[in-house]
Parts: C-alpha cells; structure tokens; sequence
C-alpha cells in the first residue's frame, strides 16, 4: 500500500496530529503516517548537548586552573626547564598577592548568570526560545574562544569575559522548561489539575481563562510582600546553595582533601574559596555542615509558609459581572 510521509512544522506539538489518519475510509487509499512522535526525541537530545555545552564552556577556566597548580601538573614540571614555557597567567594567578584575582575569575560566572536573567523572559517572549538560546549560546561560545586571547591582556579583560561565559548559564532553567512545556505530548501535560482548576471548568466558568485577553498588570508588589513567595524564593534559594556550593568545591575536595588526581578530580568547577583555605578534612567538614545545615533551615521556611490554595492577587478582582456575556456563558457550560 503506498505511503505518504508529510512534514510537520518544527514548532509545538500541541496543534500537530500524533496518530496515523486516513483520507478516506477505503482500504486503497493512501494512508498519512505522521511521525511526529519521534520528533520530540531528536530535540530533547539537541537540548541537552546544547544546554551541556554551554554550560560547560563556563567550566573549562575552572578545570584549567586546577591542572595550572605547580604541584598537579606532572607533564609539566617533569621537563627541563629550557622545555618549559613560560606562562604568565599561571605565574600571576599563583602569587599570594593575586589570589584575590584568581578567586574573582572563578567566581565571576555566578554575576553573568544574574546579568543573564534579567533580559532573558523579554528575549524569549519577543524572538522565541529558538532565539534565545542562539544568542546566550553564540555570546557563550564567542567568550570561551576569546578566554586565551583576554588572558594576555590583563586580568580586567579576562574578568569581562567571564562574566560574558556565564550569560549562557542563565539558558538552563528557562529552556528546559519552555522546551517541556512545548514539546511534552499531550496525554503527559497537565496530570495534576489543581482542585480549583477542575471546578471552574466543571461550572462551565471557561470565561475567567478568556474574558480578558489581554493580560493586565503584574502585582509585583503583592507578590514580594506575601509570605508564601518567600518561602518559595528561600527554600530555593537553599537548594540552589547546597547544589552550587559543592560543584563549586567539589575538584578541590576532591583533589586537596581525597587526593584524587586532577584528570580524575576534574569534572566540576572549583573555587579557590576561603571557606577552605588550608583544604583539610576539618574545613570541609564543616563546609558540608553548613550546607545541610542550610537545607534544613530553608526546607523548614517552606513547610510552614506553603499554601495549597492559589494567592488572593493570582484572581482578577476586576472581573465584574458586566464582562462576562449571559449568553456566551451558556454556550460554554460543559
């Protein structure tokens, strides 16, 4: 039986056909096979090596700084000295005078991943997701290949262009979420429907999703000053210190307080921290103490301020009864 293949547009799912139909009801007519299903599998894996690298061109500096320590780099120091090169930023950056420096270059990417996020909704509700990650991307990629170059020109350029790195750092949260929300099928969105959710629709209130569509104000104002936003904000912000703290730390814990090797001990960023100054087990035990220690503090803000029911400035106040029409209301009544 021949077979048609039609192409579907690269964009959401959600008005895209996911089952194989038919033109007509005879047997010989020509069947349309949409293989759309598997479209969503080549993105989810385009995403993530895109997501891993831009994440991890932030990471090279870090890694490169760990095998710059005299005492790690075997392949190095065991050359006579007429072989050896002579590097001016490994000198610079081991100096008691400019650990201050080397702390900064390491550290710098968190305050480009802040920058980042400030423009990053209006840039992703403007041009779209696709946009968004090629630009922090190609801003990301551009500043990895200049990190040699910067080097030479002194430590403020160099600084610069690690703050460019961490712009592509703020793409993480916001891709994979618009992604998912984008190209999830639809028997897999929208499984837990919130009891509020369900009896509007239930009472055919469909007009409160679509009597204004044009969206009004934000409350930025209630929102900040309501308790249950805080306790969200801090028991992220908990996570986010516990995860950040150790993949910061983790290379030098794993390379100062193990003794792993460097191309063992490599996989994520370290920070020359003065939380650890002298890398022994006693200031790293109490490095994990407080990270636990913090969890529990912010999870514990969050079990006493989290409400299961939505927040008084999430509802239109303004929604009177003069803008919902009689007679579209009893057209939507389910």
């Amino acid at each position: 039986m021949p077979t048609t293949i039609h192409q579907l547009p690269f964009s959401s799912p959600k008005i895209a056909p996911t089952q194989q139909t038919s033109l007509n009801t005879n047997k010989n007519d020509k069947r349309l096979y949409y293989t759309f299903n598997y479209v969503r599998f080549l993105i989810l894996a385009l995403s993530t090596i895109c997501l891993s690298l831009t994440v991890g061109s932030s990471l090279a500096f870090n890694f490169t700084l760990i095998c710059m320590e005299e005492d790690n780099t075997e392949s190095v120091t065991s050359l006579p000295k007429f072989q050896k090169k002579r590097e001016p930023l490994k000198e610079h950056l081991n100096s008691e005078d400019t650990k201050w420096q080397k702390d900064w270059l390491l550290s710098v990417v968190a305050v480009g991943t802040l920058l980042g996020t400030l423009p990053i909704t209006w840039i992703t509700e403007k041009l779209g997701i696709r946009w968004m990650v090629t630009v922090y991307g190609m801003l990301s990629s551009l500043a990895t290949l200049l990190v040699p170059f910067a080097s030479t020109l002194g430590f403020w350029t160099l600084l610069a262009v690690r703050v460019v790195q961490g712009f592509g750092v703020a793409t993480s949260y916001v891709a994979m979420s618009t992604i998912s929300e984008e190209w999830a099928p639809l028997s897999e969105s929208g499984i837990l429907t919130t009891e509020l959710e369900r009896r509007l629709i239930g009472d055919g209130k469909k007009q409160i999703f679509e009597a204004d569509k044009n969206s009004g104000n934000v409350p930025y104002l209630r929102m900040l000053t309501d308790i249950v936003v805080w306790g969200i904000l801090i028991s992220n912000l908990g996570a986010t210190f516990g995860n950040q703290i150790f993949n910061q730390l983790g290379p030098q814990y794993l390379s100062k307080a193990l003794g792993m090797h460097p191309k063992n001990a490599g996989v994520l960023p370290e920070v020359s921290s003065r939380l650890a100054p002298n890398k022994t087990a006693e200031e790293w035990n109490r490095i994990f103490i407080g990270i636990a220690v913090s969890q529990v503090i912010c999870t514990t803000f969050f079990n006493f301020t989290a409400r299961v029911e939505p927040r008084p400035w999430t509802m239109e106040e303004d929604i009177s009864k003069e803008r919902i029409n009689k007679n579209n209301l009893n057209e939507i009544i389910i």
